[in-house]
């Protein structure tokens, strides 16, 4: 955001009292002329409230209000209530629900609507800047010509920079965002540096980065729009370019999630779409810890920025034909090639140890896992559950942000199996269902301790060594799990079907 302190002279009560700018007061305060604004910017998203900073005048554009709708407005004022902005204003006539009105008002947001819908949040911003602040009649003409050439939908990235940089007499720079920035404080706003350029970060899937040679108030102004536009037509090529990799993901999530029934049917549709489902495949695992503390919804939209980040890197990776998909809060990948190619493991081990090391930053901490090469249909199913296993079993063992392998022969691989098939899995699973509903962390306490014992061939003391405790506290607990369960363990095929639950029921909960 553009920080304007020191070039803003008139207060927030002026927006309603300039009949010019036709706005009314839907909810929250009524601004008054001590309620200082620091700039005024245009929001498409959450990520622009987000990086608004304190003091910002927020005008949703019309694109983002065509989609606010119900609780998502009440999403959205919260994000501005947390910046905080000054205000929040949107571009049509609208009413709000009551919980939107309270949330405004605890929060002392400010919330306005335009009495009529206006063309472009774009001229909005600038009528609002120019009741802050009036510029020459000249340089407001080159603002205005500058910012309708930023919002043009058809174009060119490279074209657009070059037109908005003449219209404004600067040298204007579109940089990767890991571009020199020698000078300037880590912030997530526009921002001068020590060189007297200004600098915008372009949001969007390619961190990339506006720098202009020298700043003034209409620089100011236009950067911010200049960047938003840029990081539209940007986004818009990578959904063009990645398209046919996510469509073909979308169908590798669908058969790892598919009954084995389904399985063949599935296998045929991605055929369709050019997925080599016939070749080799080596699955991946991406789980993630996030120390953050952020909430479940700026958690979630975390992951799928993850995501985009992931499928950037592989899509750098021309060696192999490379898909990622969320899956259960974790990220699964696949690299595919022809059948008896040798460098598969190394292409893959080498891209997963990549997408670790690059990836855990900012409070969150990738664990990656590592299947066996697998061809087929059912061998792609296997060798993801086999990576996931891996990642899971890690983070148990306290190996966060390492890169495991799965195990190629024993136990693993048939866990791995299990794991994929919907109706062993919850067969094996239905046996512990009774200690879900145990108070705490008894359940897993009750697995913990009916693995050790069954790994200790029945014996309490030796269960009791590995678990730390005394032989006495494994025989009591032993107690209260078989009386919650019902099983007999003296029985071979029970006690067999109780440990292989166990080792399913831990390899799962890793980490969590």
């Amino acid at each position: 955001m553009v920080n304007h302190q020191g070039g803003y002279v008139a207060g927030l009560a002026a927006v309603l009292s300039d009949p010019r700018l036709e706005l009314r007061l839907l909810a929250g305060p009524r601004p008054h002329s001590g309620r200082r604004v620091t700039g005024v910017i245009p929001a498409g998203g959450l990520p622009d409230l987000d990086a608004a900073g304190p003091g910002a005048l927020a005008v949703i554009t019309e694109e983002w209000d065509a989609k606010l709708t119900g609780y998502q407005v009440d999403v959205a004022l919260r994000h501005a209530a947390a910046a905080p902005v000054s205000a929040l204003v949107f571009p049509r006539p609208r009413s709000l629900a009551t919980s939107a009105g309270h949330l405004a008002e605890r929060a002392g947001l400010p919330v306005l609507a335009c009495v009529t819908a206006i063309e472009s949040a774009w001229q909005l911003v600038l009528r609002l800047d120019r009741t802050f602040r009036q510029p020459d009649a000249e340089r407001s003409g080159q603002i205005r010509q500058a910012i309708l050439a930023a919002t043009d939908p058809a174009q060119d990235p490279e074209a657009l920079v070059l037109r908005v940089a003449d219209l404004l007499e600067c040298g204007i720079e579109l940089v990767p965002e890991d571009h020199d920035r020698s000078g300037v404080d880590d912030q997530d706003h526009d921002v001068e540096d020590d060189h007297g350029r200004l600098l915008a970060p372009v949001p969007g899937l390619r961190p990339m980065l506006l720098v202009a040679d020298r700043t003034d108030a209409a620089i100011e102004l236009v950067l911010p729009v200049l960047a938003l536009a840029l990081g539209r037509l940007l986004d818009d090529q990578v959904d063009r370019d990645r398209a046919p990799m996510r469509i073909r993901s979308q169908l590798i999530l669908q058969l790892l999630l598919a009954d084995r029934s389904q399985v063949a049917d599935v296998a045929v549709e991605a055929e369709g779409t050019g997925l080599p489902i016939h070749q080799t495949h080596l699955g991946g695992w991406l789980k993630i810890t996030d120390r953050s503390g952020a909430g479940r919804v700026a958690a979630q939209r975390r992951l799928w920025r993850l995501l985009e980040r992931v499928e950037a890197e592989l899509s750098r990776q021309g060696s192999a034909a490379w898909h990622a998909t969320l899956l259960s809060g974790g990220i699964a990948v696949v690299c595919t090639r022809p059948a008896g190619d040798a460098r598969l493991y190394r292409l893959a081990r080498s891209a997963l140890h990549r997408l670790v090391d690059r990836l855990s930053v900012d409070g969150l901490s990738i664990t990656g896992g590592l299947g066996g090469a697998a061809t087929g249909a059912e061998g792609l199913r296997r060798t993801v559950a086999e990576a996931r296993m891996s990642a899971e079993r890690a983070v148990q063992a306290g190996e966060i942000g390492a890169l495991a392998d799965t195990d190629r022969v024993g136990l693993r691989r048939v866990l791995a199996d299990l794991s994929a098939a919907p109706l062993s899995g919850g067969l094996l699973a239905d046996l512990l269902a009774p200690l879900d509903g145990l108070p705490g962390d008894r359940a897993r306490i009750a697995v913990e301790t009916l693995q050790a014992y069954l790994d200790a061939q029945g014996s309490p003391t030796r269960a009791a060594a590995a678990l730390h405790l005394h032989p006495n506290a494994v025989a009591y607990r032993l107690r209260w799990i078989n009386d919650t369960l019902g099983l007999d363990l003296t029985d071979p095929d029970q006690r067999f079907a109780v440990h292989l639950a166990c080792r399913l029921r831990l390899a799962r909960l890793g980490g969590q």
